[in-house]
């Protein structure tokens, strides 16, 4: 019985919640009040195995876990120890080689108990999600929701914003504010798409720059993690900037004039009408992604970048906005990380996403449709 339930399984979700704000210190409780079981990402995974070709089967199913692996501060850990109904383990969070043992225990009990399963990571802290899914993507069949699926998604949005401004991806330049996970997935998934585009691996990494809490990444910095290393820039390439502490959004803006800005970096009101109007002043149609969420984090709100670019810039956000008008013109505005189970639907795993399923695909299946950019309308 349990090996006939064991092949039905065709997903396993596992939530850390280190990157959930106000839940990274809660160990296991984190899960509490938010979600022990996500539908719509069953559903998406059903049809990922089912390649997309039929509707959900009943007999399958994926199943969802939260690792806790202990909980920090000392007010959050006491108040587990005496919380009767705390799920987790009773003891500060492991790190190091201990934590690593744990993870390669879990794969290893989770391949054998479901070797049919997709491994789906979710909210794991930014050393430990790049480093597990560099460890097990050649091993097993596994994908990182943070690293991956933003940045597919953000990909697809970005081809469908260059066809609007009728520019190729190998052409544009692109800066991305707040290089974490997201961030950093967001800048891998669009280099290795101006490769694909004609681009060697090298130019096309130089036409990204990539921006932290210390400012523009550069190779003279210290404590860079491992992910962030290929998008530092050389120190002497920029020893003239501005610097305030380190080169900031605005100075880098006015230096490269991107084509294309993002943000993940959580800081309300980043983008000011400053940085957007030097960088709407060259190029004719701004693509900015505004993507953290919730709204008292984004980077700035949809219609004051439509406002800042005069109608011209090409907003998706990671927030839902109702459409903006401005100047008699009514613009529809994407909420584009909430399209990630349209992403699961075509088949998108570490292997399937990178090997089968091209992303430009996406864009053909209506995720980022050219068609939502004209005519006024910016998605």
């Amino acid at each position: 019985m349990f090996h006939d339930l064991a092949r039905t399984v065709t997903a396993v979700d596992v939530n850390r919640r280190d990157q959930l704000e106000a839940l990274n210190d809660l160990g296991c409780d984190g899960a509490r009040g938010n979600y022990l079981a996500d539908p719509t990402a069953h559903e998406a995974a059903d049809r990922l195995f089912n390649a997309g070709n039929r509707p959900p089967d009943p007999e399958r199913t994926a199943t969802d876990g939260t690792f806790a692996s202990g909980a920090n501060g000392v007010r959050v850990f006491n108040a587990a120890l005496n919380d009767p109904d705390y799920l987790g383990t009773r003891h500060a969070r492991a790190r190091g080689a201990r934590y690593d043992e744990f993870i390669d225990a879990y794969v290893r009990a989770a391949t054998k108990l479901f070797p049919d399963a997709l491994l789906h990571w979710e909210d794991f802290g930014p050393g430990n999600g790049w480093r597990i899914l560099q460890r097990y993507r050649d091993q097993v069949c596994t994908f990182n929701d943070d690293m991956q699926g933003t940045g597919a998604i953000v990909l697809a949005a970005a081809l469908g914003a260059g066809r609007a401004a009728g520019t190729r991806l190998r052409d544009q330049r692109i800066v991305v504010f707040g290089a974490g996970t997201a961030g950093v997935g967001i800048a891998d998934q669009l280099r290795d798409a101006i490769v694909r585009d004609g681009a060697d691996r090298d130019t096309a990494t130089r036409q990204i720059w990539c921006l932290d809490r210390p400012g523009l990444l550069t190779d003279d910095m210290t404590g860079l993690r491992d992910y962030q290393t290929p998008y530092a820039r050389p120190a002497a390439e920029v020893a003239d900037w501005r610097r305030d502490g380190g080169i900031g959004l605005h100075e880098v803006v006015a230096r490269v004039r991107p084509t294309m800005l993002i943000g993940t970096s959580t800081v309300h009101g980043a983008f000011t009408e400053a940085i957007v109007r030097e960088m709407a002043a060259h190029t004719d149609r701004p693509i900015i992604f505004p993507l953290s969420n919730p709204t008292e984090r984004i980077e700035a709100m949809p219609d004051q970048l439509i406002a800042w670019t005069d109608g011209r810039g090409l907003i998706p956000t990671g927030i839902p906005v109702a459409p903006v008008t401005h100047r008699g013109v009514t613009y529809a505005i994407d909420e584009d990380l909430t399209l990630k189970e349209a992403a699961l639907r075509r088949g998108i795993s570490d292997e399937l996403y990178e090997r089968i399923v091209v992303p430009e695909d996406l864009t053909h299946s209506g995720v980022a449709d050219a068609r939502k950019y004209r005519n006024g309308v910016s998605g």
